[in-house]
């Protein structure tokens, strides 16, 4: 009797044990045929491609961020070099305004051939050595007065030129070449408002044709 209840005690503990053994975790590990489960793919295309572009923009920033910003256009811009300072002037007075070469009243207008016309201002514009006049005329106009020469010398083109430079120097004019028509050669002569035009032209026989016109302005 004792023998019969220890060997079904016995059988009861087993019963138990295995009952446990199938309801403790880890107990399907032991399947022969596991099954490998996916990860979900996911519900938005694009989150995948999203995530990579924000990877990459992220990975431009770090690139910027190490990168020197580019100087401001509108700094460089401003960045004028300072102009270099002005020297003072000497202080020098003005020089005096020159005085009139021809004076109210003006002679009236004329005209002469082979003479000079009365009230010619012979000692502004001389004739040549040796000269002869071939005509003069005077003009007056308010205060403005014009005056023409022409006349003949056997004096070279370079010894004409080379006279009126002296005698127009004397009263302060400044010469410089002028155009003049081929085969002859001109200069012309100012002072202020005043102006004198000279023209040579060499003769055949070794003399000069010549002419001279003049404008000068009188204070009212």
């Amino acid at each position: 009797m004792v023998a019969i209840l220890a060997t079904l005690g016995l059988a009861l503990v087993i019963i138990i044990v295995a009952s446990v053994l199938n309801i403790l975790p880890g107990a399907d590990t032991a399947s022969p045929n596991p099954v490998s489960v996916s990860p979900p793919a996911p519900s938005n295309p694009d989150a995948a491609t999203g995530s990579e572009a924000g990877s990459g923009s992220e990975t431009n920033d770090d690139v910027k961020e190490g990168t020197a910003p580019a100087p401001d256009a509108t700094e460089q811009a401003t960045e004028v070099l300072p102009a270099p300072e002005e020297t003072s002037p000497l202080g020098l007075p003005p020089s005096p305004p020159l005085p009139d070469l021809v004076t109210l009243p003006l002679p009236p207008t004329a005209s002469e051939t082979g003479a000079l016309v009365a009230g010619y201002p012979a000692n502004l514009i001389p004739p040549t050595t040796d000269a002869t006049v071939t005509s003069s005329s005077v003009a007056s106009a308010d205060n403005r007065l014009q005056v023409t020469l022409a006349a003949s010398t056997p004096m070279t083109s370079d010894a004409v030129l080379e006279f009126y430079r002296v005698a127009f120097a004397a009263n302060d004019f400044v010469d410089s070449v002028a155009p003049a028509a081929s085969g002859s050669s001109a200069l012309l002569f100012t002072r202020g408002t005043d102006t004198l035009m000279l023209t040579v032209t060499p003769t055949p026989g070794g003399g000069t044709d010549y002419s001279v016109f003049g404008a000068f302005t009188a204070t009212k």
